[in-house]
């Protein structure tokens, strides 16, 4: 039988005949006809391929995708990780600040028989001969605060402060009263903080007794002048300074240190004689008092709180028992929204990892201990998805891909139920491990919107849509949820 290939040939030759100017538009359009049927039947003399020939004939691809909202959650918690090689006494940031209901001091130990520079030979260490006594503290640049002016106070600790007991973020013990004052001063923005001590006579004591109880510095409430007479109260956000641990480069310190500063609560001592004798004492014990923190949501109502620095993880999972048996997922997004108020939600931008936790691994309802070591994490998380660079200031609406994951729960490959653990990038995270800082350096607070929460797209849940198997043969299969 001729095929349209051959067809094509026979025109071909006809247009380079000797009769080019009579024939040369009538071949022009039968090789274009023949062109056409070339194409159409694949340059073959096979018949058409009966792929696609069973497709109902109104077959549209809205009417086969499914949605699925799943908003019930089936197991919720807060997850509070702890790095047994970086204890809360040896934190890299001191916190300080009053935001809302929450309240940071950092208290410090020091021993004066080890100060950081030699003393001159003869050096009379008396009231007398004191010129000044000053506290230094360095601002970190990376905490978004550091630009703004507080009023220190600077308080003696009326029991001595020992690391060892010290485990927990609150103040181990009673606060200092007003007599135990010994210096209230205004700072100006910026990293060079000092605060004169005025006491050359308290210090003197300090030095006989070696290692004395030590001091708490906090900031009070107060207004500055912002011009024409007009007052207005003092920021009162978290700002963080470098402890005596902090290992990272001087960039992450506001101003200009040189290398090797040391820094930490450094207690600075000139004196007359010799003159322009400094003699620096870096803190023995520094660390941050959380007296008040925001309570973790005790239940999914209350919503989800995500922390850095005291490393809290929210976890929760969904019912699926709605979903249709005979689903096949096409896509799968778990959806949280985060709370507006800065007083909910503050501190720099973060990177925030989503995986799976088995259920076996995360603590029951009610159980007391939700403590978790990193390296525990590491070993049972499997990292699904995660995003960077999110301001908590100004985040909303938050969607992460699990589409993989909900695939294999549904298609059973899973054996064992998992939750999803929202979580900051840890040093494991790999590729979302962006800013070389783990998390415990900066305070960050993410509060996601809850059950209760008034509008209901704000909840969290799980958008995913499915199609049911049969459905792309336009026969239903007559599965039940």
């Amino acid at each position: 039988m001729p095929t349209a290939c051959d067809g094509l040939r026979r025109c071909g030759r006809r247009g380079a005949g000797r009769r080019r100017a009579a024939t040369g538009s009538i071949a022009a359009a039968l090789a274009l006809a023949a062109l056409a049927a070339g194409l159409g039947g694949g340059c073959t003399s096979e018949p058409a391929s009966p792929t696609g020939s069973g497709l109902s004939g109104n077959l549209q691809f809205d009417t086969l995708l499914a949605p699925f909202e799943a908003d019930t959650v089936k197991t919720f918690g807060e997850l509070q990780v702890f790095n047994p090689a970086v204890p809360f006494s040896h934190d890299q940031v001191l916190y300080l600040g009053h935001p809302g209901d929450e309240s940071a001091s950092i208290l410090a130990r020091y021993n004066f028989a080890t100060p950081l520079d030699s003393l001159p030979p003869g050096l009379a260490i008396t009231a007398a001969n004191i010129k000044s006594v000053r506290l230094r503290l360095f601002q970190l640049a990376l905490i978004p605060a550091y630009t703004l002016q507080k009023l220190y106070r600077v308080y003696t600790l009326a029991q001595p402060l020992d690391s060892t007991q010290y485990v927990e973020p609150a103040f181990p013990f009673a606060p200092p009263t007003t007599d135990q004052l010994i210096a209230s001063q205004y700072s100006a923005a910026g990293a060079d903080v000092e605060i004169d001590l005025k006491h050359p006579d308290l210090f003197v004591q300090w030095y006989q007794q070696g290692t004395p109880n030590g001091i708490m510095i906090t900031d009070a409430d107060s207004t500055y002048d912002v011009g024409g007479g007009v007052k207005a109260p003092l920021p009162i956000g978290f700002s963080g300074y470098g402890s005596k641990e902090n290992r990272f480069p001087a960039s992450t310190i506001a101003g200009d240190l040189g290398a090797g500063t040391v820094v930490g609560p450094i207690i600075k001592v000139e004196f007359f004689d010799p003159p322009n004798t400094i003699i620096r004492w870096q803190a023995l014990v520094d660390v941050t008092s959380f007296s008040s923190l925001l309570p973790l949501p005790p239940a999914p109502a209350q919503g989800l709180v995500l922390r850095t620095h005291l490393r809290a993880y929210p976890f929760l999972s969904f019912a699926l028992d709605r979903l249709p048996r005979d689903a096949f997922i096409n896509r799968a997004v778990l959806v949280v929204t985060n709370d507006p108020d800065t007083l909910q939600s503050y501190g720099p931008t973060v990177n925030i990892v989503c995986g799976e936790i088995p259920n076996e691994v995360l603590p029951r309802s009610g159980r007391p201990d939700s403590t978790f070591s990193l390296d525990s994490l590491a070993t049972r998380i499997r990292i699904a998805t995660g995003q960077t660079g999110l301001d908590p200031k100004t985040l909303r609406r938050l969607e992460f891909d699990v589409t993989l994951s909900i695939q294999r729960l549904v298609n059973g490959v899973y054996l064992r139920p998992f939750s999803f653990l929202l979580f900051s990038d840890e040093a494991f995270t790999g590729i979302f491990h962006t800013s070389g800082l783990d998390p415990d350096y900066e305070l960050r607070r993410l509060h996601f919107l809850g059950t209760d929460a008034a509008d209901p797209a704000d909840r969290p849940h799980l958008m995913i849509t499915y199609t049911r198997k049969g459905a792309v043969g336009g026969k239903a299969t007559g599965g039940k949820p």
